[in-house]
């Protein structure tokens, strides 16, 4: 059989096997696959490999979600039926994830002939970091093994607003996708750019976070296990923002050719807010390592403030993902907008962080029991972004 009929088949083969699927998508499906057996078939075999890579992710964390639920059965009882219920709803997500990824590959594979050495080196990429949050991951849950068991009710609160924040920007993505897949491709050099300039920013912030934590090594000593687990939270947000932009811009490549100049100050101007971030963040952490010992009240509320941060940049990247939709050739002063709204966004979270932070260096070290919890929130909204990304 020809390659366009073994896309067929191995496209069938993966919609039956899909676990918990809507007989909505089902004609859109017979649809895409039928369109993409027309396409190009110079992608197949870095998409088999992608699939693979990706199933191999699936069935570590797969082995290390089994090995945290049997630890978390020795803790207390009152949490049993919620966590059931908690963890059934995040594998329903990660299925619908899962489903999203198999989508984009397959679209992906209608594209030029430039992008496949790109490709392969985004996806190493992408996978290193994955690798690096299941490690992370495993040494979390066996942390939060010994906590308490007093925030039931709340957790069930956060938990039920996490599951819907997460089916919104599924159904969100998903929409996105299928308008964007319907732009161009001529901006095959102009994504290599970006995604060297961005590995660049990667490794400005791994310098910086290094140099931060010898900092810390000096501080109180009461202060260093949470505070090496609260800087590891924010560098993982810092990645997922920079995973986002990726996407973002390889979205944009497919778009009008009118974008190119646009683009190019876009991203220098990003650029320049990044190392404004840098230095803000090497400023703050210099701060903390004077702080104080009294955290309780203050940290959850400062933590109540970050998760308002998140549901604005939810709505803003909604709005932003709503404009591009209506996408004609003529995206030029409106991209130009779009990207003058996204640097406030930035400058916003730039002040509120100084901010917080701030108020952190007032705190005291009571924090045990609230920052195992605190710790639990962050953790759950750092994986639904990487989810989300992946």
């Amino acid at each position: 059989m020809n390659k366009s009929t073994l896309l067929y088949e191995q496209a069938r083969w993966v919609f039956l096997h899909l676990p918990h699927g809507t007989n909505t998508l089902c004609e859109e499906a017979r649809w895409v696959f039928l369109r993409l057996a027309r396409g190009t078939i110079i992608l197949c075999q870095e998409a088999r490999w992608v699939f693979l890579r990706l199933a191999r992710g699936t069935i570590i964390l797969c082995q290390e979600a089994r090995w945290v639920f049997l630890r978390l059965a020795r803790g207390t009882n009152i949490l049993c039926q919620e966590a059931r219920w908690v963890f059934l709803r995040l594998a329903r997500g990660t299925n619908i994830l899962c489903q999203e990824a198999r989508w984009v590959f397959l679209r992906l594979a209608r594209g030029a002939n430039i992008l496949c050495q790109e490709a392969r080196w985004v996806f190493l990429r992408l996978a290193r970091g994955t690798n690096i949050l299941c490690q992370e991951a495993r040494w979390v849950f066996l942390r939060l093994a010994r906590g308490a068991n007093i925030l039931c009710q709340e957790a069930r609160w956060v938990f039920l607003r996490l599951a819907r924040g997460t089916n919104i920007l599924c159904q969100e993505a998903r929409w996105v996708f299928l308008r964007l897949a319907r732009g161009a491709n001529i901006l095959c050099q102009e994504a290599r750019w970006v995604f060297l300039r961005l590995a660049r920013g990667t490794n400005i912030l791994c310098q910086e976070a290094r140099w931060v934590f010898l900092r810390l090594a000096r501080g109180a000593n009461i202060l260093c296990q949470e505070a090496r687990w609260v800087f590891l939270r924010l560098a993982r947000g810092t990645n997922i923002l920079c995973q986002e932009a990726r996407w973002v811009f390889l979205r944009l490549a497919r778009g009008a050719n009118i974008l190119c100049q646009e683009a190019r100050w876009v991203f220098l101007r990003l650029a320049r807010g990044t190392n404004i971030l840098c230095q803000e963040a090497r400023w703050v952490f210099l701060r903390l390592a004077r702080g104080a010992n009294i955290l309780c009240q203050e940290a959850r509320w400062v933590f109540l403030r970050l998760a308002r941060g998140t549901n604005i940049l939810c709505q803003e990247a909604r709005w932003v993902f709503l404009r591009l939709a209506r996408g004609t050739i003529i995206l030029c002063q409106e991209a130009r907008w779009v990207f003058l709204r996204l640097a406030r966004g930035t400058n916003i979270l730039c002040q509120e962080a100084r901010w917080v932070f701030l108020r952190l260096a007032r705190g005291t070290n009571i924090l045990c029991q609230e920052a195992r919890w605190v710790f639990l929130r962050l953790a759950r909204g750092a994986n639904i972004l990487c989810q989300q990304t992946r």
